[in-house]
């Protein structure tokens, strides 16, 4: 029976979902009956992103009354303990975004007066993100020590004392299996030696592993490579070496993501150095260093060429690649010349190597001057997007327009329609002027329309003339768009005439936070009939 209110209280009002008004529903159910009392308080309990309610579970006479912060007015006594210690029992979670109001003295004090050997017996997670010269949360963590504590994500620093508890981490949870080190203000290539050797040692000693995020140097790399469990790795990766390492054979055997910033010239060694036969998800961000020049067209092409090589396309359904959305803001990034931009646009036979991979289910390419591509090639690729569920074909550059605008029509947008019929996300820029449609269909073409999954729709800064015409077509292609969405590098133009789409779509203005006053203004005087 507490089983089965378990799995029901989670799925109606779990409060990591549904908020104040989860928490206040299952403090209800707790207060209902004695049947409820226990499931309801577990799960009320089982998430915390503070300490605070905790410490208030004591008696209100032990602390000094009146202070924003907790302080003892007298000794501990043991039936201090009755209340907190059955509560304590029920966190399994704690997920704290700054120890500023951390009260470190206070719970040291408490876990060498607690009656029990843990202060938190069942807890199985601990993510504290540290922000700028807040204290240093490692020496800490011994508070929260418990048996079956699994999950670790922690902000370390670079003093010697950090380093050292950083080390001891595998002594202390040998049986970790999620580990996340969240270097924050630190720029890749300042990242010091002891780090990346303290990082490295550490990750030898985890071998249960099964997730690990870090800034990643190539010692840990091939370290991670030998964990026979290890399914996901994400973080930024550094100093990838000229020569290539050697990786056994048998290298990530388990791994099904894979989410890195990395240089652009180090991608592809990166891709080309292990196969990845069990990826399930690849997600590539360029960084955005110091130096970093953008992957030409030709780059892309290895890429993509590198990964259909080392990939398995029967296991493969997530592949993002992004440019770095630093690019238009780190003005060390080295932009191309004007007269160098052609050899930057991805062409249509770039986008065919991945033509194999057809088991995809979420699509996202966004090179920084987009591709140079038209209906006929959307036709060619759309049979190998049959089970996409988002696609995303943006650009990052309004510049790349001016000599190559989109060849992609109306037309193209309606042949996603017929052949992505579980697309629910699309981001596509395309030329709206032109509202051919194809008209009759061929007898090989798809014939379920209109497509119904579709809900968001982004246009990126798509050209656009008659919005009476372009929201017909989009209504009989996507009656159930509910979002739609620009880009801020639009022209205040094509802003008013995509928000009268998305007022002819779905009755509303798009939920946009640059959405101009001039535009607002606009649809004002110019109200759509």
């Amino acid at each position: 029976m507490p089983e089965i209110l378990d799995i029901i209280f989670r799925l109606v009002c779990n409060p990591r979902k549904s908020g104040d008004a989860g928490t206040k529903t299952l403090a209800a159910l707790a207060r209902t009956c004695t049947t409820f009392r226990d499931p309801a308080l577990n799960i009320l309990w089982c998430h915390q992103s503070r300490v605070q309610p905790a410490l208030a579970l004591f008696p209100k006479d032990l602390w000094v009354s009146n202070q924003t912060k907790f302080e003892f007015s007298r000794d501990v006594r043991p039936s201090d303990w009755d209340r907190p210690i059955i509560y304590f029992a029920r966190i399994r979670s704690f997920e704290i975004d700054s120890m500023v109001e951390l009260p470190i003295d206070v719970l040291q004090a408490l876990a060498l007066r607690c009656p029990t050997t843990r202060m938190f017996p069942n807890l199985r997670n601990i993510e504290w993100v540290r922000l700028y010269n807040e204290p240093n949360i490692l020496p800490v963590l011994q508070i929260f020590s418990a048996p079956r504590l699994d999950s670790i994500g922690l902000t370390p620093g670079h003093s010697e004392e950090e380093l050292i508890a950083l080390r001891t981490l595998s002594h202390r949870w040998p049986a970790l299996t999620n580990l996340a080190l969240l270097y924050r203000h630190i720029r890749m290539p300042t990242l010091s030696p002891l780090i990346r050797a303290a990082t490295t040692e550490l990750v030898r000693a985890l071998t249960k592993l099964e997730s690990f995020q870090a800034i990643i140097d190539v010692e840990t790399f091939i370290e991670l490579s030998k964990l026979p469990n290890l399914q996901f790795v994400g973080g930024d990766i550094v100093e990838y070496p000229e020569t290539t390492p050697f990786f056994a054979e048998s290298a990530f055997p388990a791994l099904r993501m894979l989410s890195v910033v990395i240089r652009p010239e180090l991608i592809i060694q990166l891709i080309s150095t292990v196969h990845l036969r069990t990826l399930a998800s690849l997600e590539l961000t360029f960084d955005a260093g110091l130096g970093t020049r953008l992957p030409n067209a030709a780059t892309i092409a290895n890429l993509y060429t590198a990964i259909a090589t080392h990939c398995s396309p029967a296991s493969l359904t997530t592949l993002s690649i992004r440019d770095s959305h630093l690019y238009a803001e780190d003005p060390a990034v080295e932009i191309p010349l004007d007269d160098e931009f052609d050899t930057y646009v991805v062409g249509p036979d770039t986008l065919r190597i991945l033509e194999p991979f057809t088991n995809l289910t979420c699509l996202i390419l966004e090179p920084y001057h987009g591709f140079d591509i038209d209906n006929a090639m959307i036709l060619k690729m759309a049979p190998s997007w049959l089970n996409l569920e988002k696609l995303h074909l943006a650009y990052n550059s309004p510049e790349s327009l001016m000599e190559h605008y989109p060849r992609v029509t109306m037309m193209g947008v309606q042949l996603l329609s017929l052949f992505c019929r579980d697309l629910k996300s699309l981001t596509l820029l395309f030329d709206a002027t032109e509202t051919q449609l194809i008209d009759p269909l061929p007898d090989s073409f798809p014939r379920h329309f209109p497509q119904t999954e579709l809900t968001l729709l982004d246009v990126n800064f798509s050209a656009i003339e008659d919005h009476r015409v372009v929201t017909d077509i989009l209504k009989s292609l996507f009656p159930n768009v509910g979002h739609l969405s620009f880009r801020q590098q639009a022209s205040d133009n094509e802003k008013v005439l995509w928000s009268l789409v998305s007022l002819g779509l779905r009755g509303a203005l798009p939920e946009l936070p640059y959405f101009h006053s001039n535009i607002l203004q606009y649809l004002q005087e110019n109200p759509p009939i």
